[in-house]
């Protein structure tokens, strides 16, 4: 009997909820207001992601508030420290738990004037697009410190 694969998807649209090291990135620069920021804890791999999704805003750089975004995302590493990008962890929630060694296979990032969609299978899969592969060990990007959103994201992998 064949297993099915593991897949996350932390798609705002449909309000579930939310790269050597290897790159995935999205733009980054051009919005007032945005904060950069690195979810990293050192060396040591994601064990644990929950990403918070909600209604988003209407700002000068753009209108939000007819769609759902990513607000925040929080990892926990394999040493049990958990941290956050902006602490706003209001709406609807989605978590994913990586068993020991999980590599993910591929990742999608959708963003636009925000980010609205994370998606990625494991190593589990028989096959995917290899946007981004191997073990998370984070995020860096920017996020609006008013509205406290997802500008730009990237995802840090090693092999």
């Amino acid at each position: 009997m064949s297993e099915t694969a593991p897949s996350f998807d932390l798609d705002a649209q449909s309000k579930l909820g939310v790269t050597s090291l290897n790159a995935v990135t999205t733009k980054s620069e051009g919005v007032s207001g945005s904060k950069e920021f690195t979810l990293t804890n050192q060396q040591l791999a994601v064990t644990k992601i929950e990403v918070w999704t909600d209604t988003g805003s209407k700002t000068k750089d753009g209108d939000f508030h007819d769609r759902q975004l990513v607000k925040d995302i929080e990892l926990t590493w394999n040493n049990g420290v958990t941290s956050n990008i902006t602490g706003n962890q209001s709406g609807n929630s989605k978590d994913f738990d990586f068993n020991d060694k999980e590599k993910a296979t591929s990742m999608t990032i959708r963003t636009g004037g925000r980010v609205d969609k994370i998606s990625f299978n494991t190593d589990k899969e028989e096959d995917g697009k290899y946007l981004g592969k191997g073990i998370l060990y984070g995020f860096h990007g920017h996020y609006d410190q008013t509205e406290k959103e997802l500008i730009s994201i990237g995802a840090k992998f090693k092999n």
